[in-house]
Parts: C-alpha cells; sequence; structure tokens
C-alpha cells in the first residue's frame, strides 16, 4: 500500500517489546525481547529480527520458529534494548525513506521519549540522549499508536448534536494528533446505532425501538495516532493517513486489525513465547502430578 505523495519506495517497521519470564527465555532469566518486522511498499516480503539470530533480517515465518525454539536472548537493561533498536533502524533508514511506528503503552517505559512529558516534535532521541533533529536520521518518520488500554483514549466515538451513529475515518484532534476508527464489523452490521438497553428510540428511517437490555453493544475502538516526526517539507496528515490504512491492508483478516500490520504482526510474535510459557507450566504441573 502507498499513499500518493509519499515516498516511493516506502519501508514500515514496527517495534514490539515482549516481556519474558525466567522459564520462557533462554538464559532462564527475566528478560524483555525487542522485536521489529520490517515490511516496504514495492514488495511483499514480511521480514523480522530479535536479538540472538543473527546481523540479517529473516523471513518473518523463520523469526517465529527460531523464537519459539528459545534461539532468541533478551536484555536486562534498557541501555542493550535501545542500542539493539537504534541499530536495526539505522539498517532500514540506510534503505531509504522509512515509516516507524511505535505503541505507546508497550513500549514507553524502556524507550522514554515515546512519553508524553518527553516527547518532541521532528526531534528524536534514543535512551537518555538529548533529542536531535529528525534530519539526522535521513528519510525517517516516527508515529506513535496508543489504544484504550488503562482508559488513555475514549471508549466511544462521537455523538454530533441529537444525532447518533458509528464514526468510521481519520479525525484530526491537534495539528499532529489524530483519531482512527473503523466501520462496525460483519456479526454487528445489523446492529442499530440509535438502538438503546433502557430507552425508547427511533431511527433515521422512522422504525422504532424498544429498549434492548440483552442485545450486545458495539462501539467503534479509537485509536490515536501521533505524528511525532517527519522530514522537511512533509504533510503531516499524509503519514497519519498511512498508519490508518495499515491497518486495512491484511488480507487473512476480513476486519480491520487493531493496530498498523507491522506493528499488528510484531506484537502476533509475543503469542509464540506467551504460548511457550503456558506450556512449559503444564509440563510442570505433569511432572508434578507423576511425581506424586
Amino acid at each position: 500500500i502507498l499513499l500518493k505523495g509519499l515516498p516511493n519506495p516506502l519501508n514500515y517497521v514496527g517495534i514490539w517489546l515482549i516481556k519474558q519470564y525466567a522459564k520462557s527465555s533462554a538464559t532462564r532469566t527475566q528478560q524483555k525481547l525487542p522485536v521489529l518486522v520490517y515490511m516496504a511498499s514495492n514488495t511483499h516480503e514480511i521480514k523480522a529480527i530479535a536479538p540472538g539470530l543473527g546481523d540479517k533480517w529473516l523471513p518473518y515465518s523463520e523469526v517465529l520458529l527460531k523464537i519459539a525454539q528459545k534461539q532468541s536472548t533478551g536484555f536486562n537493561y534498557k541501555g542493550n534494548i535501545m542500542s539493539f533498536i537504534k541499530e536495526k533502524l539505522n539498517d532500514v533508514t540506510a534503505l531509504g525513506d522509512t515509516l516507524l511506528l511505535c505503541h505507546a503503552q508497550n513500549l514507553r517505559f524502556t524507550w522514554t521519549w515515546l512519553q508524553n512529558i518527553n516527547i518532541t516534535t521532528d526531534q528524536l532521541a534514543f535512551e537518555t540522549e538529548t533529542p536531535q533533529p529528525i534530519t539526522n536520521w535521513k528519510g525517517l518518520r516516527v508515529v506513535r499508536i496508543r489504544d484504550s488500554q488503562s482508559n488513555e483514549t475514549p471508549e466511544w466515538y462521537a455523538q454530533k448534536e441529537e444525532e447518533f451513529g458509528f464514526a468510521q475515518g481519520l479525525f484530526k484532534i491537534t495539528e499532529r494528533v489524530f483519531a482512527s476508527t473503523y466501520n462496525k464489523p460483519k456479526q454487528f452490521k445489523k446492529l442499530s446505532p440509535v438502538l438503546s438497553k433502557t430507552a425508547d428510540s427511533t431511527g433515521s428511517k422512522g422504525k422504532s425501538y424498544t429498549p434492548a437490555p440483552d442485545t450486545y453493544a458495539w462501539n467503534p475502538g479509537l485509536f490515536e495516532i501521533t505524528v511525532a516526526c517527519v522530514q522537511p517539507g512533509d504533510e503531516i496528515w499524509q503519514w497519519a493517513s498511512m498508519a490508518h490504512e495499515l491497518r486495512n491492508i491484511a488480507v487473512h483478516h476480513d476486519e480491520p486489525t487493531a493496530l498498523p500490520l507491522p506493528l499488528h504482526l510484531a506484537k502476533k510474535i509475543e503469542e509464540y513465547t506467551l504460548s511457550l510459557e503456558k506450556l512449559l507450566e503444564n509440563s510442570d504441573e505433569e511432572l508434578l502430578e507423576n511425581s506424586d
């Protein structure tokens, strides 16, 4: 996918930080495993990388297998994590224009620049260094995604005077902050936006509805898109639109993904470590039962 007016080709990178416990880590110690997923507008390849898997970006499926086999090695210190992220990001930006996608709640306690009190416009900082102009990283743009975890974004959007509906699209909140929402999923296609659990209501075509306390409700999730860093001459809204559109390009999903695809795939890698942890827990329980 590529929107008109954006660089072509364009690289996409999603970062996810996996918190590993002692049982599921290769070193049998609690640690954090940074994983990066790479995509590009001119190829269908999806690649990924994690510490301990060598210096080269590998096919996504191969990385999943290697992590499941505990070939990856995480870190105990923020400095090591950020050095790895910075090094691999430099590898991608050397190829050309790059959009970096980060998840606020997942990464900001390690990459503290992503926190609201630290994030800077068109200036980037790794670790504890002073923010530097984004032009020091040729072709790099940075977008931060934030979701409703810990109630940090609204639960619904929006009401227009007395008119109710399900909002879909990209909405500008401030110069750099946008709201991304998508329409009803298939299982809620027949759900009326005026239906209430407690009161009578009337639809736009005059149809009357009685209270429906047993009907499942649905509201579009609001994902906050913050365009933190762009290059000189860029249109900010185009990069927000790119992040929004990347939620709706997964061919194996009928509905949009919660996160832009590179970030969605990076998060999915975490399932391999969680599944492994659960498997190890079950194995321990079986051993105890057998020993009894």
